[in-house]
Parts: structure tokens; sequence; C-alpha cells
């Protein structure tokens, strides 16, 4: 039976211990053989009965002569037959009940294993995505990735440790009921192993590469099937625009379709081991019999061992069952483990942040500096910025503007803090930020993009993500929202601020949702607040307002607008103007407006109303 199993599967284990220690406490292991171990012997003592049993039935007289009943003779001072069939048979019972019983907490005890290590994996998996840099998430696969935390997760615990664990246990009953069988008669034993051997050793073999392919078009299409959901329902608007509900639905249907197929071939080969261990049984009990009567013509003795050999028959062909599909569990599960392995390995090569503390935060009292500053991204022929040197005085509102594809948007994500791995220096007040101390940068900074995630929360919880009911502070949601300009508006809605805004808030308009983000970046006591296209859904009024009451907050506040819209950067005390990564030039609105011809390109294409002074 060991040459049906893929040796890989040491491996696994190997990988398991050493990315998620599941094996670091010793307590469980030991427990899970104990376990097998006890249920194997109540086996043992279930079935030896047997064979008493069916001895005395044909054999009365041996009462007085057997040694193996002479003990419970005297201590139960039993004198009839029928008495000792009698206790033979309760005993037989209570075996059996004792057996059933600690089943169930040894299946219990098992499932709260298995549920640990399932948590432990999938929280690991995850705690790694969350933690990793953002050169990870430039590359990431959202689909695969809910698919490794929820459905391989299960597929490792439930395909490959459950099945192992059951392997090891009924391996055990067999080896203790075979020893029984040995000793009743060992001929007997031997041709029921070799035959069941061949049997269980072909339907594995033929079974192997069938079940292995449907396992990995399985698991391969419910890694489709999520990537193509979250495509489908986050684009459902343009779906309708352009009328290809179809054309969706279609595609959807094929991926359901093609899993489905999977699944019944896979239910397909898991019942054909159960019709080769029927026949097994059945070659098993009619050579035991063929051969015990060529062996004894002692008819009695012969229906005895018989006694035993189908009541350990009747036993085993369940084990069997179990034991070719946990084998086949395991080998189609192998596959799918390494796949998700090699996509956790490639996790493991990018950089892990030191995990936030709360008391953790910069000083920031003086300036930012960028020194000569480089970055590329992963894959990338060129860099996207280089070389860019500039300062920011603290309470200063800077804006940065060019064309697109100029660097803007990666020069904000180093400032946001989601960058590190470039080349110069990053400095808050002298101090280098770099990987390490990205966590106490960042509670210095809030962002609003173009495009941005609104939960499908309540207002208040959006305003202040992260946050569970009893730790939102209220008072500040509703100074966060009355600076965004959207106080007016919650106080219309029947649940205030505790108003639902639906799946990606959808109940609010693209303008109310912008706010609602701009609140979300003010809820924060921050130093820094970075706006990336932050009014591209604003009307022009709405605009206006907002940014002339960020303006009005200065003093402290540090104000870093990237946009395309000169509108918005029109008060700023300085704008950087960026071409090709690098900063071309640099001045106040109307010193550039004067000064530089792409600008005021721009200003002239926008309409934006100048007054030359």
């Amino acid at each position: 039976m060991a040459c049906m199993l893929n040796f890989k599967f040491i491996t696994i284990l190997k990988q398991c211990h050493r990315h998620f220690g599941l094996f670091t406490r010793k307590t469980p292991i030991i427990m899970l053989i104990f376990g097998a171990l006890a249920i194997g012997f109540f086996e043992l003592l279930g079935v030896s009965v047997v064979f008493p049993l069916t001895v005395l039935a044909t054999q009365p007289h041996i009462l007085e002569t057997a040694r193996s009943l002479s003990y419970l003779r005297e201590f139960f001072n039993i004198t009839s037959v029928n008495a000792m069939l009698i206790v033979l048979i309760i005993m037989i019972g209570i075996s059996f009940i004792a057996k059933g019983i600690f089943n169930l907490i040894f299946w219990y005890y098992e499932m709260k294993i298995l549920q640990k290590w399932r948590v432990t994996i999938a929280q690991n998996i995850f705690q790694r995505v969350m933690n990793a840099d953002y050169e990870y998430h430039t590359q990431k696969d959202s689909g695969y990735i809910q698919y490794d935390v929820g459905h391989a997760t299960y597929i490792i615990v439930n395909g490959f440790f459950h099945p192992f664990i059951n392997l090891i246990s009924n391996i055990i009953i067999v080896f203790i009921l075979g020893l029984l069988v040995l000793y009743i008669n060992w001929l007997v034993c031997v041709v029921v192993m070799v035959v069941g051997a061949v049997l269980v050793g072909l339907s594995g073999y033929l079974l192997k590469g069938p079940q292995a392919i449907n396992r990995i078009n399985h698991e391969m299409n419910e890694a489709k099937k999520l990537k193509f959901l979250n495509m489908a329902l986050g684009a459902f608007k343009d779906s309708k625009l352009h009328q290809k509900q179809k054309e969706f639905t279609d595609q959807f249907y094929i991926l359901n379709k093609d899993g489905i197929k999977a699944d019944q071939k896979l239910a397909y080969y898991h019942q054909i081991p159960t019709v080769t261990n029927e026949l097994l049984a059945i070659i098993a009990i009619l050579s035991a019999v063929v051969m015990a009567l060529q062996h004894n013509n002692n008819f009695q003795a012969v229906f005895a061992q018989l006694g035993v050999f189908i009541i350990a028959g009747f036993r085993v062909l369940p084990i069997l069952n179990r034991l070719v599909y946990g084998i086949s569990n395991i080998n189609g599960s192998s596959k799918v483990i390494e796949d998700f392995f090699a996509r956790y390995e490639h996790l493991l090569t990018y950089q892990i942040e030191a995990e936030p503390q709360k008391t953790d935060k910069l000083v920031f009292q003086k300036q930012l500096q960028v020194v000569n500053l480089s970055y590329q991204y992963p894959k990338a022929n060129q860099p996207t910025i280089h070389h860019l040197h500039f300062t920011i005085p603290k309470g200063q509102v800077v804006g940065i503007t060019g064309a697109s594809g100029g660097g803007k948007s990666t020069l904000a994500l180093v400032l946001q803090g989601f960058i590190s791995n470039f080349k110069g220096d990053f400095l808050v007040d002298s101090v280098a930020i770099n990987r390490d101390n990205l966590h106490q940068y960042r509670p210095l900074v809030g962002m609003v993009e173009q495009k941005f995630v609104i939960l499908p929360l309540s207002l208040a919880e959006n305003v202040a993500f992260g946050c569970i009911d009893n730790e939102i502070d209220t008072a500040r949601v509703e100074q966060a929202l009355k600076k965004a300009q959207l106080w007016e508006f919650c106080q219309s809605l029947p649940n205030k601020i505790w108003t639902q805004v639906g799946d990606n808030g959808i109940l609010l308009s693209g303008g109310q949702q912008q706010r609602l983000a701009m609140a979300r970046a003010l809820y924060r006591p921050i130093d820094i607040l970075v706006l990336d296209e932050a009014s591209s859904a604003l009307d022009n009024a709405t605009e206006q307002e907002l940014f002339q009451t960020i303006h009005n907050m200065g003093g402290d506040l540090t104000i870093i607008m990237i946009a395309h819209r000169l509108s918005t950067l029109k008060n700023c005390d300085i704008i950087y103007f960026m071409e090709n990564g690098q900063i071309s030039d640099t001045g106040t609105f109307q010193q550039l407006y004067d000064k530089n011809d792409m600008f005021r390109h721009y200003c002239t294409s926008s309409d934006l109303g100048i007054v030359n002074q």
C-alpha cells in the first residue's frame, strides 16, 4: 500500500513545519498516535472475543477444557454454556460501545487540532500578504490570494492532513487485526495479505494519475472562478453599458461546467476502490474457507475460524476503503499543495514590514527632505522617478503636477510611505525613512487618491477606518465630515452617520465618495496630507469649498497635492513640475505660468482663468 503513496508528502510535511510551525508542540502528535493505537486495541478486543464465542457455539464441550475460558468461568462462576455465551456476547458489545465512545472523543480532539492548523496556516498567509511591501502588491493576483487563504488551506488540512492522520490510524488497525488472523491461521493470513496488496495496489496505481489530474483541474478552476467573479462583479456597470451580460454569464457557465465535470470525475474515481475492496473481501473469505478445509478436516474448528475471518473482514473492508480514499486524496492534493507552496515561496521573497505598535510614531517638527531619490518598479526597464531633490518645510502647501506618466503618483507613494526600496534618501527631520521604520512614519500621513475603497459599512465606520463600533470617536467623525463638506448630507439621512453606504459606496455619488475618503484621511491626528487627484469627482463649487477648508487648516499640517486639474494648485506655496520622472521646474503658480511654456499650455488647455500680474 505504501507503493501507492506519493512520497512527496514527506516534503509537504517538512514545508508545513518549516513555514507554519505546525509540529512545534509534540503533545498533539503524541495524542494522535496514542488515539490511533487505542482504537486499534478496541478493534482487537472486539474481534478477538468472536473466536472463543464461535468455538464454544460449535464445540460446547470445550467450556471445561479451554484455558482461555477458564478465567471467565472462575471469575463469573459460570457453569453452563449458555451463560458463557451471554458473557462473551456482552463483552463484544461493551468493547464496541467503548470503541464508539472513544472514537467520538478522539475525532473531536482530532478536529480541534486540524481546525487549529487551518487557522494557523490561513492567518500566516494573510498576515504575510498584509505585511508584504508594496512591490508584492503591484504584482499580486487577488484571485489566487483569496483562493490560498480560503480554499487552499482547506485542501492542505482536509485534503492532506486529515487523510494522512486517518491513514496512519487505519494502518495501525489493519496491522493489529492482521496479527490476530495471523495467530489463528498464518497461511490464510498470508494469502489474504498478498491478494489484498495486489488488488489495492493495482486500483491505487490505475487511479493515481486520473485522480491527481482531476484534482489539479478542479483547484485551478476554483481559482479561475474566484478571479472571474471578482472581475465580473467589479465591472457590472460596464457589462450593462456594453451589453455584455450574456458574454459574462456564458464564460461563467463554461468555468462552472468544467469545475463540476472535474468534481464528478473525482467522485466517480473515489467509488472504484469500494468495488475492488468488496471483491477483495469476497476472495479473501472464500480463500480462507477453501484453505482451512484443506488443512483441517474438523468442520467445527473451521467454522470457528471462519467466524473470526468474517468479522475481521467486516471491520477491515470499510477501513480499506478509507485507506484507498485517503491515499488518493493525499496524492491528488500533493500537486495542488506544491503549487500553493510555489506561490507562498514567491511571497516569502518579498520583505515583511515590522508590525506597527500603537506607541510608534516619528516626530515631525521641521521638514521633509528628498535627496537624490530614484525608484524603479520590479521588471521595469528604467526608473520611474530618478534623482529627485527637494525640501518641504512643515506646514507648507505643495503642489506637484506634470504630464501623465511623469512619475507623480510614484512620488506620492514614496511620500505616503508605501515604497521604501528606493535609492537615495527620504528624510523626516533628518531621520531616514526605510522599511524598518515605515510603521512609525505612516501614522503621520493621511491620503486621498483618485481611486479609493469604500467599505460596505456605515459612514462612521468608513471614516474611522478599521475601528470597531466601541472604538469609534463620534466627535472626531463629526469633525472630519465637516472638514470634508459632508456633514450636512449625513444629517439628512435616516440613520445619520450610521447609514450604510452599500457595496463599494454604491449608494453615494462620486463626489460624496471622494469627500468620504477625505473625511477618512482627516479622522486621524495627522501631520502630512497627500492628495493624489483627490478632487477629480467634485464639481467646481464643492472643490473650491473643500480646498479652502484644507488651506485654512494650514499651520502644522503639511499638504502635498498631486493634480492635473491646475485649479487645485492656485493657492499652493510652491509647485513642482515633473517630466520624465524628474522635477524640471519649480515655483509658485504665477511664476510657473510666466516662465514655463508647458505649464502655461496646460493652463490654457484647461481654460483656467489666469490674470498675469
